[in-house]
């Protein structure tokens, strides 16, 4: 017993470094919005600060949760995008034990759990959102997978609130697995001591859930002013990229990285194999409540309108992962006999071909480290912003107010000054929080209500700069409409997204 325990631990402690290891190649490609969850986290860290500029309260961090756990894994290891890659490591490292417990569950057999993590871990969409909520969502969504198996309702309730810190939207997740507990010992016969079963599990499953949110939920209100983050308002706000929205956001990608985006949903053929190996009732259940869970999810955003940043297909391609590999195990299970082992062989392509998306995207800048995200939207790379963000920062002051208008992330990260703009500063929505209060229907109403608490933010000052990033062209000191004399620099900046840029810092008079 005790030498199976240390194999374990052993397995745990190789399977971290070789999964750190393996991130680790992602650390100079970080996106600019994995920047914002880090300064929240280091600032919460450092200043006891909820927001972007230490001492001025925000409400733009989109996962509660994943901004708390990087901000205690910081605490340990300092540098926080070590920090984001360690906290990523140990979320992939929970992710395979609780494949592993999925596989046995409904197949007997590792071939799900292996097909499935290197899928997610070759994916280029989820190895583009290392810093993001993404990979935490994940897990808690497997982890939920596996707790429903196991009919652990309590537990299964907590993991649900805890993927809803994580993302809002786990709501959705969890009314699709409320459509799906019961009892220990269902009754059949529809008597009402069965009908009251039904309802006294759902109820503490309900109230479970609500226990998990509450702490948050009431600190949000109280202290931030709203129980969901101003995100909502602002991304809702931003409207379609010319003729892309969510709900046909995945062509744009498709146009500007289809290799990396065919790579991220390259097993989805394996849902096909449900229509010929539909014997295992468990694993059809399985896929059943993940495509019931897609089609929600799909649903609201698409209604919602909102921009389609690439981080918030994640949840749609992890769900089309596990569905396709449930129908591929399915067929794995299915040729047990001698005579159809040569096509469980050709079955094992299939852990391959779901990881080979990243050695692709490396095999494209010829080097293991490179310089851009498989997948992204960013105008310039992590170096360009570094670079300019530290200069921002040797050519002011720490007292200094700086109005921004770009991707505000890795240059407030590395600046350290208080950039302004929407995702730093409530003041600059106030029109967005007024607009949703004075509608007239149910969701006027509830904006009244969410906003409650919100107390009003004194003015931080006036900015003594403005710092502006004009993408898609190449501006010298005579483009510009400022005097020369204010320009305090002009820098430039690329990307796969946007092949030239021109970032001004300017002196406000």
């Amino acid at each position: 017993m005790r030498s199976r325990a240390f194999r374990r631990a052993g397995l745990a402690l190789g399977l971290t470094a070789a999964v750190f290891l393996y991130l680790m190649c992602f650390r100079r490609c970080l996106i600019d919005d994995a920047f914002i969850t880090m300064t929240y986290a280091r600032n919460l860290r450092d200043h006891a600060t909820w927001g972007l500029i230490p001492g001025r309260t925000a409400n733009t961090a989109t996962s509660p949760l994943n901004v708390l756990a990087l901000a205690a894994v910081s605490c340990v290891v300092r540098n926080m995008r070590y920090a984001a890659i360690v906290l990523t490591a140990a979320e992939f490292v929970s992710l395979w034990f609780l494949l592993l417990g999925i596989a046995r569950r409904i197949f007997g057999g590792p071939f799900f759990a292996v097909a499935v993590f290197c899928a997610l871990l070759g994916s280029p969409l989820l190895m583009s959102t290392i810093g993001l909520e993404s990979s935490l969502c994940v897990t808690l969504l497997v982890a939920s997978l596996y707790l429903f198996l196991l009919g652990r309702w309590r537990l299964l309730a907590t993991a649900l609130g805890l993927l809803t810190l994580a993302r809002p939207d786990g709501l959705l997740a969890f009314l699709v697995f409320f459509l799906f507990v019961h009892p220990a010992h269902p009754d059949t016969d529809g008597s009402a001591s069965a009908w009251r079963a039904h309802v006294a599990v759902r109820a503490l499953f309900t109230g479970i859930y609500a226990l998990t949110l509450a702490p948050w939920l009431l600190f949000a209100w109280l202290h931030l002013g709203s129980f969901v983050p101003d995100t909502l308002l602002i991304k809702t706000s931003q409207g379609a990229w010319g003729p892309y929205k969510f709900g046909s956001g995945l062509w744009i990608y498709w146009e500007h990285s289809p290799a990396e985006t065919l790579f991220s949903f390259i097993l989805l053929p394996g849902v096909l194999c449900f229509a010929a190996f539909f014997r295992n009732r468990r694993a059809l259940a399985t896929a059943g409540m993940l495509l019931l869970f897609d089609a929600a999810y799909y649903a609201a955003y698409t209604h919602m309108a909102v921009p389609p940043y690439h981080w918030y297909y994640v949840p749609i391609m992890a769900s089309s992962v596990l569905i396709a590999v449930l129908g591929l195990a399915a067929a794995y299970e299915a040729c047990a006999s001698p005579s159809l082992r040569w096509v469980r062989r050709i079955l094992w392509i299939a852990p391959v071909l779901g990881f080979a998306g990243v050695p692709l995207h490396f095999a494209r800048y010829g080097t293991l480290s490179p310089p851009e995200a498989p997948i992204h939207t960013n105008w310039a790379t992590w170096r360009d912003y570094r670079r300019i963000g530290r200069w921002v920062e040797k050519h002011t002051e720490p007292t200094d107010v700086i109005r921004f208008d770009g991707e505000i992330g890795t240059l407030a990260f590395y600046s350290s000054r208080a950039l302004l703009d929407p995702f730093s500063d409530r003041l600059l929505i106030r029109n967005l929080i007024f607009k949703a209060g004075t509608r007239s229907d149910l969701l006027g109403a509830l904006a009244r209500f969410n906003f409650r608490h919100l107390r009003d933010t004194p003015p931080i000052g006036a900015p003594s700069y403005r710092l502006e990033h004009v993408h898609g062209v190449r501006l010298g000191i005579a483009d510009l409409t400022v005097d020369s004399s204010d320009v305090v620099k002009i820098g430039y900046t690329s990307s796969r997204w946007v092949p030239e840029s021109t970032i001004v810092l300017v002196r406000r008079r």
